[in-house]
């Protein structure tokens, strides 16, 4: 049986190790546990997305191992998460921004975008080639037809994908980050979609010498809030950021949609009716 050697997080051993059943939680260190206790066998390798830096390698303690044994999961040679074993269903645990702690539990395997900023395949340029994929969310969020019920949306989630596996793409970690906020939905837990974009967020202000994201970033930032029943960090993003972007009518919705205030709040309502009344939320409204 080969061994699976990872630099710096791992260094491998062969030793006999055959009670194997850990249970972590959220917010331990599984960094600073495998530096410890190395895992040193090789178990398999998954192909996520169609990338080169998209697979995940499982790695553990014997050679052949029981679906309720502890299993490591790493990308492009690096700790990413583990996987155990729960009320007969397996779970997902992992490091969604690269400090060695899992920070969230998820049904089925995720490639957090992190992996992708420090693979070898990933192009960093400081020339901003993401609005260009952020400004068609914009247009088709601040247009007046539903997004959800055409098929433009997901026509662009689709393109969105296609630009962050090709390895000819600059940033391609930002536009893989962008994708996985949609790509994500299906799990419905927000804290999972938070932990994302703080990476897109954090990346895209730092990579491109920005005070302000772009409005798509926010937005998604304000819905993820709600989402997660922060209405009171939605309300003071929205607030700071609605005269900024006073063209982008989804924030004139949500401007008016968490002031607490009654008579605030009806005259945001009039205001939403009388100058957007076409657009395609203030007609749900």
């Amino acid at each position: 049986m080969r061994k699976y050697f990872i630099s710096i997080l791992f260094i491998f051993c062969v030793f006999g190790i055959y009670s194997q059943n850990y249970s972590f939680e959220v917010e331990d260190d599984i960094a600073a546990f495998t530096k410890k206790n190395p895992p040193g066998y090789f178990i398999g390798r998954v192909q996520l997305i169609k990338m080169p830096d998209g697979f995940q390698e499982i790695i553990g303690y014997k050679e052949v191992v029981t679906k309720e044994d502890t299993k490591f999961l790493a990308s492009e040679n690096k700790l990413v998460g583990v996987t155990q074993y729960v009320n007969g269903k397996e779970i997902y645990l992992y490091d969604m921004n690269g400090d060695g702690k899992i920070n969230i539990s998820a049904p089925h395997p995720i490639l957090p975008a992190w992996v992708i900023t420090d693979s070898k395949y990933n192009k960093k340029s400081s020339k901003n080639n993401i609005d260009k994929y952020l400004e068609d969310f914009y247009k088709l969020f601040n247009g007046n037809e539903n997004p959800y019920t055409s098929d433009k949306l997901n026509k662009l989630i689709n393109k969105t994908m296609q630009a962050s596996t090709d390895i000819k793409n600059e940033n391609r970690d930002i536009i893989y980050g962008i994708f996985l906020y949609y790509g994500l939905q299906s799990i419905k837990n927000p804290l999972i979609d938070f932990t994302n974009l703080q990476i897109v967020l954090n990346t895209y202000l730092t990579r491109f010498n920005k005070d302000l994201a772009h409005p798509l970033i926010f937005l998604w930032m304000i819905e993820t809030f709600i989402n997660m029943g922060n209405s009171e960090q939605a309300s003071e993003l929205v607030d700071n950021i609605v005269d900024i972007y006073p063209d982008f009518i989804p924030f004139q919705v949500y401007f008016w949609q968490l002031e607490k205030d009654k008579k605030i709040k009806e005259q945001k309502y009039k205001n939403l009716k009388n100058k957007y009344s076409k657009h395609w939320i203030v007609k749900q409204i």
